[in-house]
């Protein structure tokens, strides 16, 4: 009868184990919340030629150094621009003319989770300050 005590102990220490491991282990891989999508007011286009571009921001505090991507979808292609400490910043020319849809989206660091929604707008007619009009149709 002794001998089966420690087996029996050794059983519910094993399974004492396995359940903190599995209680505190899940607590590591917690889902992140995605950032926010940036707001069309954040940006400025202009127009560097008659097939280019420019978005640009003034400075974004809550975002120093983030990285920017600009997609035309029209197009299939874009531009990535680090923002400044301010987090300002002027992305090189874009092909692109009014009409063409532009994704823009911001990450924080490299990791995927750091990456934000992805905000979608018409390129206007003429150079000027985004806005919610500017949103492309669902």
């Amino acid at each position: 009868m002794h001998s089966r005590r420690p087996a029996h102990r050794l059983r519910r220490l094993a399974l004492a184990l396995a359940a903190c491991l599995a209680l505190f282990g899940a607590g590591c891989n917690t889902p992140s919340v995605p950032l926010p999508p940036p707001s069309p007011d954040d940006f400025d286009i202009g127009i560097a030629s008659s097939s280019s571009l420019i978005v640009s921001s003034g400075p974004q505090p809550s975002r120093p150094s983030y990285r920017y991507e600009i997609f035309n979808e029209n197009l299939g292609l874009g531009s990535i621009v680090r923002a400044a400490a301010d987090g300002s910043f002027t992305s090189p020319p874009i092909d692109g003319v009014p009409g063409h849809r532009l994704e823009i989206s911001y990450r924080h660091g490299l990791v995927d989770d750091d990456v934000s929604g992805i905000l979608c707008v018409i390129v206007p007619a003429t150079a000027r300050r985004l806005n919610e009009s500017d949103r492309c149709p669902d």
